[in-house]
């Protein structure tokens, strides 16, 4: 019997040990931060309407598996069938990705956008838009310090003037310095 405890301690003790190691190689939890600046560039069009947009971020990789960041963003819109109305969105985020499992990461962001148009219910006072979005992505390398992202939200203060539709997808660059 206490063979068999000994056996059974040995295998449990090995196991969670190469367990514990193999966590600390995906989770780096010592701080070394490291910035990053980057952002996406985006668009649509079909024949009634045109989408082109910016949004520049600059984060802070506080381990290998906490980020976060403060982006802009800036979003032109022009809607050809309704009497060629356009819209500017400017506005402004925070966000913070968790890696949960290597490559792959939970988003949260948050964030403003203000209207700027012609539009009568835009000029009436209704001219911004809160966001909170929730989404998964996956980021990988492309060099030492070149990352790439694609990531999908889902806004959870709907509006149905939001000029941001659900899904949200983004798709970027980051450079670590």
């Amino acid at each position: 019997m206490n063979r068999f405890i000994l056996v059974v301690s040995i295998i449990l003790w090995a196991n969670l040990t190469s367990f514990s190691q193999g966590l600390a190689e995906n989770f780096n939890f010592k701080i070394s931060p490291k910035l990053e600046i980057g952002g996406g560039l985006g668009g649509s069009f079909n024949n009634s309407q045109l989408e082109i947009g910016i949004s520049p971020v600059l984060g802070i990789h506080l381990t290998s598996f906490l980020y976060l960041g403060l982006g802009i963003n800036y979003q032109y819109y022009n809607n050809f069938s309704v009497s060629n109305t356009s819209m500017h969105t400017v506005g402004g985020n925070l966000l913070s990705r968790l890696l949960v499992i290597k490559g792959f990461y939970v988003q949260a962001q948050a964030g403003r956008m203000f209207y700027i148009t012609d539009d009568e219910y835009y000029r009436n006072g209704n001219n911004h838009d809160d966001e909170l979005m929730l989404g998964v992505g996956y980021q990988q390398a492309i060099s030492a310090n070149l990352n790439a992202y694609f990531t999908i939200l889902w806004n959870f203060i709907e509006n149905p003037y939001n000029a941001t539709s659900n899904p949200v997808i983004q798709a970027g660059v980051g450079y670590l310095f």
